[in-house]
């Protein structure tokens, strides 16, 4: 019987097995998890309990890719796991680096395979640099995102700060979803926002969409009927 196996990109850490415990409290859904560096972080991810959220409390570096393995049992306790990058935190994501959520790659029982929902939420500061990926969206960003020239990033659920996207940077919607837009995002001049795969971005009426570079929308599929762009 083929063993299930769901992937999920969250983020990218160098791996220190002697390392103090990050700070641990508890919620009626699991640990409530509070990690300062790299390898506390990836010590959240790898824990044999339910996971409700992890508080990124101080900023650190994410310098490679880091896929986690559940099986079926394990799953369950990340499903629904919040990430959250707390008001006055930096975390630069480099060359090499990949931090977010990710649908699962899955061998087994394809009649009832686990699927992740796990929610990253910014209220800091997020940069992601050349070879740098932000693999999934940001259920919301209430702080500032900056994708560098050579960075890619998925565009917020919910935007009610700043995105900047630099030249030579990306940012670019995930699949069948909505993105809204209530802050400013910024896309200079030899920078691309595409909207893709089913995916509409919507600006409010409270927020600005700053166009010096190129704006692709309905690519790559999943387009036909649907609205990929609307502006209140």
């Amino acid at each position: 019987m083929k063993k299930t196996v769901v992937s999920i990109l969250i983020a990218a850490f160098v791996v220190s097995l002697l390392i103090p415990a990050a700070a641990v409290t508890a919620s009626a859904k699991g640990a409530v998890i509070e990690v300062k560096t790299e390898a506390e972080f990836i010590d959240a991810l790898n824990k044999d309990t339910s996971v409700a959220a992890i508080d990124i409390t101080s900023g650190f570096t994410v310098t490679k890719d880091c896929t986690v393995q559940f099986d079926a049992q394990h799953i369950n306790y990340y499903c629904d796991v919040v990430v959250t990058i707390k008001e006055g935190v930096t975390l630069t994501v480099c060359d090499g680096g990949a931090i977010g959520t990710y649908w699962p790659s899955f061998e087994g029982d394809w009649d009832t395979p686990p699927v992740p929902n796990g929610r990253m939420v910014n209220n800091g500061t997020v940069i992601v640099e050349d070879g740098g990926w932000i693999e999934a969206s940001f259920e919301e960003n209430n702080g500032t995102i900056i994708v560098k020239d050579g960075g890619v990033a998925m565009c917020c659920s919910e935007n009610n700060g700043t995105v900047t996207v630099e030249s030579g940077g990306m940012y670019l919607t995930p699949q069948d979803n909505k993105c809204v837009n209530n802050g400013t995002v910024k896309i200079l001049n030899e920078a691309l926002m595409v909207s893709r795969f089913g995916c509409t971005i919507e600006n409010s009426e409270s927020g600005v969409i700053e166009l010096d570079g190129e704006f692709m929308c309905g690519v790559l599929g999943f387009d036909d009927g649907v609205m990929l762009f609307k502006n209140n």
